[in-house]
């Protein structure tokens, strides 16, 4: 907790490099199957530079656990993140992996990501590859872009890249309450998801929850069945209104209008300053 990166980071190993701007990777994975893993109040503004798969502007992978229930909350990520590496890229976690239990294995709460992400595959504003976890509250203002083209790599979104569950019959994964505004496109700045990019596994689903996209900056239509909810776009100068800002509250506390202009104007976490 309250731990912070302002330095560069670079990796040139081709495997699985797990790079993070605070956590390479966490330790609650199947060696220690009983730790809860809490990432909380951390922020990374260096540049992250990778050749490998798991990389994330604050944890790289977390591994998941047959047991535990890992959050990552109030973080954030202002350090552009470029990774070569197969898969896996995002501005608050890179990857986790799919040996979880029947149930939401993981929290992803109030964090958001301002910088551009470039990645191979599984990019996403918040989270890259992501199994049996639940993103709420949370937004990105980051440019989201892939070297190849949307035909070849569908696997990419504003708050989410690749999400899933790990068995038939497991509990839907969820991403509500978020909006993005970056640009999300492919090497022929062809628009991609706006807020998720593909649900893997045909017996895997996922919810969408009061999520919006900036009109023009990305696309909001998911053929895919898995996916149930949708994401909405949104106006800039409707992101601007405090009825937005009650929109994405949905009767709780978690936003606040941005009335000292650190975020252009679009609604800001209760938490920043």
């Amino acid at each position: 907790s309250n731990c912070s990166n302002k330095g560069n980071l670079t990796s040139t190993w081709t495997g699985y490099s797990m790079l993070g701007g605070i956590v390479g990777t966490t330790n609650g994975g199947e060696e220690t199957p009983n730790k809860e893993i809490t990432i909380t109040h951390c922020y990374n503004k260096g540049k992250i530079t990778s050749s490998g798969t798991a990389t994330g502007g604050i944890i790289g992978e977390c591994p998941a656990s047959n047991i535990s229930k890992d959050i990552i909350e109030y973080c954030y990520n202002s350090g552009e993140i470029i990774s070569t590496g197969e898969r896996g890229t995002g501005g608050i976690l890179g990857y986790r992996g799919d040996k979880t239990k029947n149930s939401i294995t993981l929290e992803i709460k109030s964090c958001y990501n301002t910088k551009k992400i470039e990645g191979k595959s599984d990019v996403g504003g918040i989270a890259g590859r992501c199994f049996n976890a639940h993103i709420t509250n949370s937004y990105n203002t980051g440019e989201i872009s892939i070297p190849g083209t949307k035909e070849d790599v569908n696997n990419v979104g504003g708050i989410a890249g690749l999400y899933g569950a790990n068995a038939k019959g497991s509990i839907g994964t969820t991403i509500s309450n978020c909006y993005n505004t970056g640009r999300v496109h492919d090497k022929n700045d062809e628009l991609l998801n706006g807020i998720l990019g593909k649900v893997i596994y045909d017996y895997s689903y996922a919810t969408l929850t009061n999520c919006y996209y900036l009109q023009e900056k990305a696309e909001g239509k998911n053929d895919e069945e898995n996916i149930t909810g949708e994401a909405i776009s949104k106006t800039a100068d409707e992101m601007k209104l405090q009825a937005f800002v009650d929109t994405l509250n949905n009767g709780e506390q978690n936003w606040k209008e941005d009335t000292g202009k650190i975020n252009d104007g679009y609604p800001i976490l209760s938490w920043q300053e």
